[in-house]
Formats: C-alpha cells, structure tokens, sequence
C-alpha cells in the first residue's frame, strides 16, 4: 500500500473496487488495451456477465499474459 493510499483510507476516501479496476486499465498499453476490451466485450455478450465481471477477468488476463512474458 502506498503512502497516498494509506492517507486517503484514513480520511474515509477509499477508492471502490471498480475504481481501481479503471486505474488499473488505463495503465495498459494501446495494444493490451484493445485485447482488453475485446475479451471483456466477448466475455459479456458470449458468457452473458455484467460488464464489471467481464472487466475484471479480462483484466486479469491481460495482467496474467504480461507476468508469463516478463519471466
């Protein structure tokens, strides 16, 4: 956790899940960011999830697919 975080919690200002969930995917580059928002779009209308389930697994993929390539 970092400092600003930390001092934002403590003042009650604890951003939600899905706040940090769009933190996280505007730190992706354009190319992982169109994959992104294609496995999100499919996972929605294919596997018929809200659109913040199909965020975070798509999300989570993306995120997996970049640890698998920096190893």
């Amino acid at each position: 956790m970092n400092a600003m975080f930390y001092l934002d919690s403590l003042a009650g200002n604890t951003p939600s899940f899905f706040e940090e969930l769009h933190f996280k995917i505007d730190a992706l580059t354009a190319m992982e960011r169109e994959e992104f928002e294609e496995r999100a779009a499919i996972m929605e209308y294919e596997g018929q999830l809200s659109s913040e389930e199909a965020e975070w697994r798509a999300l989570r993929i993306i995120l997996e697919n970049r640890m698998k390539i920096a190893v």
